[in-house]
């Protein structure tokens, strides 16, 4: 594994590819992270500075280094500590500045925040020079649309993974030839066994690359019918039902939520918050599976992050799973390793 050091002009400083330890996360719906473990006898430590970039030639991801620590361990030796989160965190660089209100067309209404509050606001020290939007033409994304929400002061990259997140969509930023930042949202394509435009990916014990998994299901905090209150200031409350369900299938759940005084429609957005609590209490299914990436399927080649795929055990549990997070990891120990995290609730 061989990881590039950038210095804040993008220029190549280091070929880092002596560590004890390399962590590296890309995710499909948020920030990814790198830690890196460096012995403190590495000559070109120093280098490594705070703002500057890592770029990893197995991954389209790009990391801004953000702590740098020593730890000292009498038994193991001492060791640079080094540690950073991908550009999708410059997003949370940023809060929406004025109030907005967003309704329509899901990417408009993504490229509207991004516009205003980081490639062209009104503020000129607000602005990001190289920060550019990049519209998908994929009708998995282009066909969504949100309902009316208002913001002021959240911040960017919380209110778009959050969205993203309710449509089951990612977003990613990364960088081009120009050395500029490129958002651009993206949905993954199925390969699972649900469909039959695309060839399969399937990971399983007997195509022998499936090496180990676990499969986790939880109902235990599931709720489907919200009751949601609220009021402005000293006003009556109102309240909301969200979600449908009877008998002994039904879970509830209350939410009290403030009201700002400058909402308009206070049906609309309490039934906002009752989907958000609603989206908050599902069925938990997560299936977690260190798969071999290099043989009958390779990783970038036959499947990216954000696609579906089937993954089944030996006890003839199989599921789909939306590809979520990819993590490289290199240690002394283990050697090289690739582990998915795939999630079921799609």
């Amino acid at each position: 594994m061989q990881t590039i050091l950038l210095n804040k002009k993008f220029e190549s400083i280091d070929i880092i590819d002596y560590f004890n330890s390399f962590i590296w996360s890309d995710r499909f719906c948020d920030v990814g992270d790198v830690e890196l473990y460096i012995g403190t006898n590495y000559q070109k430590v120093n280098q490594i500075l705070k703002d500057y970039y890592l770029v990893f030639n197995e991954s389209e991801h790009g990391m801004i280094i953000e702590e740098k620590e020593i730890q000292t361990d009498p038994e193991n030796g001492s060791y640079w500590i080094i540690t950073g989160r991908s550009f999708e965190s410059i997003l949370g660089r940023r809060i929406i500045w004025n109030k907005t209100t967003i309704n329509g067309n899901l990417q408009s209404a993504i490229k509207k925040i991004i516009n205003e509050n980081i490639i062209s606001p009104s503020i000129p020290d607000r602005k990001i020079s190289n920060f550019i939007f990049k519209d998908s033409t994929d009708t998995a994304i282009t066909s969504l649309a949100v309902d009316t929400l208002e913001y002021q002061g959240e911040y960017v990259l919380d209110v778009i993974q959050k969205i993203c997140s309710d449509k089951g969509i990612g977003f990613k930023v990364t960088l081009n030839a120009s050395d500029q930042f490129v958002f651009q949202l993206y949905s993954g394509t199925d390969r699972s066994y649900s469909q039959e435009k695309n060839p399969y990916v399937v990971f399983s014990p007997k195509f022998d690359n499936l090496v180990n998994s676990s499969f986790y299901e939880s109902c235990k905090e599931y709720k489907n019918v919200v009751l949601v209150a609220g009021a402005k200031g000293s006003d009556a409350k109102t309240y909301r039902s969200v979600g449908t369900a009877s008998g002994v299938e039904r879970r509830e759940t209350y939410l009290d939520t403030s009201v700002d005084q400058d909402v308009t429609n206070i049906n609309t957005y309490l039934d906002q918050k009752g989907n958000e609590e609603l989206n908050n209490n599902k069925v938990k299914e997560v299936v977690d599976a260190e798969i071999d990436t290099t043989r009958m399927y390779v990783y970038n080649k036959d499947f990216f992050l954000g696609d579906s795929v089937q993954v089944e055990d030996e006890y003839g549990n199989s599921k789909k799973g939306r590809l979520e997070e990819m993590v490289y990891s290199q240690d002394d120990q283990n050697g090289e390793t690739r582990i998915p995290t795939f999630n079921t609730n799609l």
